[in-house]
């Protein structure tokens, strides 16, 4: 059976100066990066060749892709591109309506290659004013338009009897919508007088986030006199018509600094007084229930199985007292990569240089298929 010869990494080795090196590539006849990427990777590459060029001779004749491969290839960004004008009148003779249009073409082999694939970019600060323009279909960027007073496109908008954001942005984004109303009312009247989209459509609804709630001892003795027995009954009643529209659905986090202490408290079942179990006590617990990794102790702390005393981020409460990792927690005995530790570098690379493997992906076949002991 044939040897295959294993290469090595060259660090200490002279490489072919670089008009030599770039004489025997041009008679690759390679023409992308791509091709030259997989031809370097292979064993016909000369250990004197350097797989990565443009860093090797930086400094010593180095110019592009293009001349290294003898393609004569320049990058956008070194190509000499008309005179912003010269390019507008050329791209206007071509009557693209859009700039979906014109990135189809583009994209084709139509372009002269003095003509930018992204104009806005290359004529930024130098006549650049839009697609409109550029294209020559005169079409206004929405930011340039000049819209209705906030008083008149809101009477206007109310007269069309949209119920909801959605509706509104189905029919914004239709040929009915005039000009000069807004597709974005809440950014172009952001300081005109702008309240929301209830006051928008006229409905009179308000957004959740700029609803006034009840104060925190209010809307709790209110929430007190349902006879929620947890969490799971209050998820289920709040998502009822019968909450009033100032009690919020998430108070745990409406009321996080105004009175809020636990679920426990809110729902008056005071059935917790507010502290958790020891360390040890709470870790047997968690060990008792055979779980096999943090996702499985998420779902279970979630569940009405889990006591008030078992804190569902036990991470952040043990922090200081006893915390090792999820292995720990759970019984398990598996440490977190970032927590183990390994052999020094040296070592670790001896070992795998034995192993015989050729490429990255023999490696992360390898180190996916069996267990190893790599730490110290």
């Amino acid at each position: 059976m044939a040897m295959v010869k294993k290469r090595k990494q060259n660090v200490h080795s002279t490489w072919r100066s670089f008009q030599e090196a770039r004489a025997f590539v041009h008679k690759l006849g390679l023409k992308r990066v791509a091709d030259w990427n997989a031809w370097a990777k292979s064993n016909v590459r000369p250990d004197d060749i350097p797989a990565a060029p443009h860093r090797t001779y930086r400094g010593k004749g180095w110019r592009s892709w293009g001349d290294w491969l003898g393609t004569g290839r320049v990058a956008n960004q070194n190509q000499a591109h008309r005179a912003f004008h010269e390019a507008r009148s050329f791209v206007h003779g071509l009557e693209l309506q859009s700039k979906t249009a014109w990135s189809a073409w583009a994209k084709s082999d139509r372009r002269p290659n003095d003509i930018p694939a992204s104009p806005d970019r290359v004529y930024k600060d130098k006549g650049w004013a839009g697609w409109g323009d550029w294209l020559g279909t005169e079409r206004i960027a929405t930011f340039k338009m000049i819209y209705r007073s906030f008083q008149e496109a809101r009477t206007f908008v109310r007269s069309l009897g949209l119920q909801s954001g959605t509706a509104w942005r189905a029919w914004a984004k239709s040929d009915a919508r005039p000009n000069d109303i807004p597709i974005y009312p809440e950014a172009v009247y952001e300081n005109q007088g702008w309240v929301g989209m209830g006051d928008w459509l006229g409905t009179g609804r308000v957004a959740y986030q700029d609803r006034v709630f009840r104060p925190f001892e209010d809307a709790r003795a209110f929430v007190r006199g349902l006879g929620l027995k947890n969490v799971d009954d209050w998820k289920k009643w709040s998502k009822t018509t019968a909450r009033p529209d100032d009690i919020p659905t998430n108070p745990n986090n409406i009321y996080k600094k105004l009175g809020w202490k636990n679920w426990a408290d809110w729902l008056g079942t005071q059935n917790w007084k507010g502290g958790f179990r020891s360390f040890r006590e709470a870790r047997a617990i968690a060990r008792s229930l055979s779980l096999q990794n943090r996702e499985d102790w998420i779902r279970w702390a979630r569940s009405d199985a889990c006591p008030e005393d078992i804190p569902a981020s036990p991470q952040g409460v043990y922090k200081n007292q006893g915390w090792m990792g999820w292995g720990d927690w759970l019984g398990t005995g598996r440490i977190a990569s970032a927590d183990k530790t390994y052999r020094p570098f040296q070592d670790a690379r001896a070992f795998v240089h034995n192993l015989g493997l050729k490429k990255q992906s023999d490696w992360r076949a390898w180190a996916k298929s069996i267990s190893v002991n790599l730490r110290a």
